[in-house]
């Protein structure tokens, strides 16, 4: 007999100290992101809305993209970027820049991620 998947409920924010109730059920999905799929979701978290949308200043890292992370870091944020915007809405956080821009930001993205997870380094899927 199959088992019954259990309802959760709870509050959802509306801001402004106004709640709704809320329901949901949870389900468990096997992750198996490639580099580039880590490189989406840390610059979906930290560059999404980087503003500069010339190839003014490409060279200025942002302030806010840290220099490195832990591999639990990274794949937190992936898979909270993942559940926010969908696959391809998670790729779609360069849209705005200009292409030297949105390379040299790929470059300290993948930085990071191949220093967490070594073994990804080289690979693009």
């Amino acid at each position: 007999m199959a088992r019954d998947i259990k309802v959760h409920t709870g509050y959802y924010d509306l801001g402004e100290g106004r709640k709704e109730p809320t329901a949901w059920v949870e389900t468990g999905s096997l992750l198996k992101p490639g580099p580039l799929d880590l490189v989406d979701g840390l610059a979906s978290k930290y560059l999404r809305y980087e503003g500069i949308d010339d190839d003014g200043r490409p060279g200025d890292r942002p302030k806010d993209l840290p220099e490195r992370m832990t591999q639990r870091q990274i794949l937190a944020i992936y898979r909270d970027e993942l559940l926010h915007y969908g696959r391809p809405g998670l790729s779609a956080w360069g849209e705005n820049m200009g292409t030297a821009r949105f390379a040299a930001c790929m470059k300290w993205v993948r930085e990071i991620v191949d220093e967490a997870f070594p073994g990804l380094k080289g690979y693009t899927r």
